[in-house]
């Protein structure tokens, strides 16, 4: 959380995949950060992620980062000559 809120305010959301629930409700704390992360799932191009207000919730959903790793045994020659050069 960005903002000190005040006593009215609260922010509190769920991460949805494909409409099905897939977090705990999530309370982002005041000058510090939450950290979720999903394993071992299987996602393709239509694959959605949603972030969802709570019902107790006064304020929208904010997230200010995100990291998606993708694994994939299509790596045969090893680390390409080009890997940690400045173009």
């Amino acid at each position: 959380e960005v903002t000190q809120l005040d006593s009215t305010q609260k922010r509190s959301f769920r991460v949805f995949e494909n409409n099905q629930s897939s977090s705990d409700p999530i309370l982002p704390p005041y000058g510090n950060f939450s950290e979720i992360y999903f394993s071992n799932i299987t996602v393709s191009s239509n694959t959605t992620f949603y972030l969802v207000s709570t019902a107790g919730s006064t304020l929208p959903p904010l997230i200010n980062a995100m990291e998606v790793f993708f694994i994939s045994n299509a790596l045969t020659d090893g680390t390409n000559s080009n890997d940690g050069k400045w173009l």
